[in-house]
């Protein structure tokens, strides 16, 4: 519909370049992948506005700013492979899988799974597979990464999957922190066995629960 595609055309022009978002291929999906095919109907009037969009229980489509930052930030080169933890409705594994090699779309629920399988077929995207199991632990399977993205805020990433990334890797999120109001951007690299971490940025975003741990836990 031409209301949604000016909306996307806004969101680039009043979201996504304003907050340093400069990646051409980033910026091209993100104007063209329809976010309205990705939420309840009922809430299709605010899939371009500039806060996370409630989807599903506990799982949140991202607003533009801060996934649109996450992906830049992650640096994706073509010939990578991603795991993408905590997909919802599958905006997020269809997007990176315009910017990279392989995408694994990790939930814990199999409806999510089934549902991501159908769109993939409609979008006709044949490099995202879709895997059910429990996020907290990742999907060794495929393991090891180039990058692991986890579509929420966290207090802490568990050690099983920051042990899945590949050296020279990248673990991409939002993590609480006790002194701010918002949680900050989070790049983990692995280099030489050990990390660098880069706080980027900071926005409102919403928790992932399966990533709440005890306070005494500090990454």
């Amino acid at each position: 519909m031409a209301i949604y595609t000016q909306a996307r055309d806004n969101m680039v022009l009043s979201q996504l370049l304003p907050n340093k978002i400069f990646s051409g291929a980033i910026l091209k999906i993100m104007a063209k992948l329809p976010r309205e095919e990705f939420v309840p109907r009922s809430l299709s009037h605010l899939c371009y506005g500039d806060e996370a969009i409630k989807v599903l229980k506990n799982r949140y489509l991202l607003s533009p700013m801060v996934f649109g930052r996450l992906a830049q930030e992650a640096n994706i080169q073509k010939t990578e492979k991603i795991l993408d933890i905590g997909f919802g409705t599958g905006y997020s594994s269809i997007l990176l899988s315009f910017l990279c090699r392989k995408v694994i779309s990790l939930e814990n629920d199999k409806s999510l799974v089934t549902r991501l399988k159908n769109t993939l077929l409609e979008y006709e995207v044949l490099n995202v597979y879709p895997v059910s199991g429990s996020l907290r632990k990742g999907w060794s399977e495929e393991a090891p990464y180039d990058v692991i993205f986890i579509e929420g805020a966290v207090q802490h990433i568990p050690d099983v999957i920051m042990n899945q990334v590949k050296e020279g890797g990248r673990i991409i999120t939002m993590q609480e922190q006790g002194f701010s109001a918002f949680p900050h951007a989070l790049v983990l690299t692995k280099k030489e066995g050990s990390w660098t971490r880069k706080y980027p940025f900071e926005a409102a975003t919403p928790r992932l629960d399966e990533f709440t741990v005890n306070e005494r836990f500090i990454l």
